[in-house]
């Protein structure tokens, strides 16, 4: 399971802001076109634009962020890994059916190591049968006084009605609903009694008394929960980022991988990733690399007295603890993942913990790109459909694009047309052409100034029509940032371009 955002989301949203122009051409066929020999200017867009109003218009924009000093983050989420308290409550306590003397102590040990100092039941039954060997009425008491209900103990009474019948004679098997019962284990054990007393006095014992608590399920445990493992399934995150860039070096001053845990489970727990491998988008895998994963991850967990809360965890490999920026070297497409965690994990049984039904326990893992770094060189490729069946009356045109930037990006691009089959018929630029420069910055990134460019695009008549019979077009985009890529610049979302777009266009019939 994976979830994604547009690829290239940052030439793109600067592609959508130029092109937007283009799209406002449907009115073309209004002009005068019977004149001959006459030319047209059109004003086709003018306005301004911040990084934040394109990226609201682009899809899944829910996972950009702005911080609180405005530098945009590309976030990848994964989904959310979940256990519950099932995983435990279920290796807690089950009891095989056991017989029942007038006093014992029954044994309980659940596996791991638990010791419990105090178990809550939400619902189960405890089911009990005799046999009664003795030739009178008997009167039966049965006990648990390590169980509780709203301070009282179990007690249950019954009997043994004689009335010369044959014996033995069978009783049971009787049920007991013990819903909302405190157990208080004592020395790993539950002391469990009955007396049974004749109606003439006398003590006596029955004959195959047998016991079973059965369908037990527990609200609350407390005491040393033990050092389980609780496992997760395996997930995979997309990120799509990288797709589409096909040449180029790109440096992100601080990127991280985050896990996030949230957790309602009152011990100590320790995350193990089983592993984090990282697909490259040449096919290679890379497996991330960092002592914490050996190591492990302590988080943080409530403690007595905080029932019902949950603790947040959140921990991050970075650059300096992990060979995070080796991966983003190689273009990473697919984080492939596994998550363990360990209860307990220095078995310190004198830390005593607790959780409750509704305890649980998440991790989410997800990758954070701040626009904050610098790029060079990288190339961006992309086939949009296009049709200009309704310019057949025009027979030349030219474009001219102002634009004043205030993004440390310069972008340049090209723009090849091409047939239904994919044969190129033009392009838009005699070269890849800088349609906008980049802002200039300050020796910390930040932009200090506006670039300004005006850029003409002129298109003949034999040119123009070519491009009618276009059905394609093919985009081959480059960014680099201010300083020829050298300097890390940080993007903002308050930061503007400005852009006027008009068509010179013509008519010699």
């Amino acid at each position: 399971m994976y979830k994604y955002i547009n690829r290239t989301i940052i030439l793109s949203a600067l592609f959508v802001l130029f092109f937007a122009a283009c799209q406002k051409l449907d009115n073309l066929g209004e002009l005068e076109t019977s004149k001959h020999n006459a030319e047209y200017a059109i004003p086709l867009f003018k306005g301004k634009a911040s990084l934040q109003d394109i990226f609201k218009n682009l899809e899944n924009d829910s996972y950009l962020t702005v911080g609180d000093d405005n530098v945009i983050t590309i976030s990848y989420e994964g989904e959310v890994a979940a256990q519950n308290s099932d995983i435990v409550f279920g290796s807690i306590a089950s009891f095989p059916p056991f017989p029942v003397d007038t006093f014992m102590a029954l044994p309980f040990q659940p596996p791991n190591g638990v010791d419990l100092d105090l178990l809550s039941i939400r619902s189960g039954k405890i089911v009990f049968a005799f046999e009664s060997n003795v030739a009178e009425t008997v009167d039966l008491e049965l006990t648990i006084p390590q169980a509780t209900r709203n301070g009282e103990i179990f007690k249950i009474q019954t009997g043994v009605v004689y009335n010369d019948a044959s014996l033995p004679i069978s009783v049971g098997p009787i049920e007991i609903d013990l819903s909302g019962f405190d157990i208080k284990p004592t020395n790993d054990s539950i002391i469990i009694q009955y007396t049974a007393t004749t109606t003439s006095g006398e003590r006596v014992v029955m004959d195959n008394f047998l016991m079973l608590f059965s369908n037990m399920e527990y609200s609350y445990a407390e005491g040393y929960l033990g050092n389980g493992l609780i496992d997760f399934e395996r997930e995979m995150l997309e990120v799509d980022f990288f797709n589409d860039l096909t040449q180029g070096n790109i440096f992100f001053e601080d990127p991280k991988i985050t896990l996030t845990i949230d957790n309602s489970f009152g011990f100590p727990i320790r995350i193990k990733p089983k592993f984090i491998n990282v697909e490259m988008k040449d096919g290679s895998t890379i497996p991330l690399e960092s002592n914490f994963l050996e190591e492990g991850i302590n988080i943080d967990y409530p403690k007595l007295g905080e029932q019902g809360e949950s603790k947040r965890t959140q921990f991050s490999f970075d650059k300096n603890n992990s060979n995070l920026q080796e991966i983003l070297d190689g273009g990473p497409v697919l984080f492939d993942y596994e998550m363990d965690a360990l209860q307990n994990p220095d078995s310190i049984i004198a830390i005593r913990g607790f959780m409750t039904d509704e305890s649980r326990f998440t991790i989410q893992l997800g990758l954070e790109l701040p626009i904050y770094g610098r790029a060079k060189g990288f190339i961006s490729r992309d086939t949009f459909d296009i049709d200009f069946s309704e310019y057949e009356d025009v027979d030349f045109a030219e474009f001219n694009l102002s634009t004043s930037n205030g993004i440390p990006l310069e972008v340049a691009m090209q723009l090849y047309f091409a047939d239904e089959n994919g044969l190129v018929l033009d392009s838009l630029f005699n070269g890849a052409e800088a349609i906008l420069l980049a802002a200039p910055v300050d020796e910390n990134g930040e932009v200090n100034g506006l670039a300004e460019k005006t850029t003409m695009i002129p298109k003949s008549a034999d040119e123009f029509k070519d491009l009618k019979e276009a059905k394609k077009i093919f985009l081959v985009a480059s960014f680099q940032t201010s300083g020829e890529g050298k300097v890390p610049v940080k993007v903002l979302s308050t930061q503007n371009v400005d852009l006027k777009m008009g068509m010179k266009i013509g008519f010699n019939r």
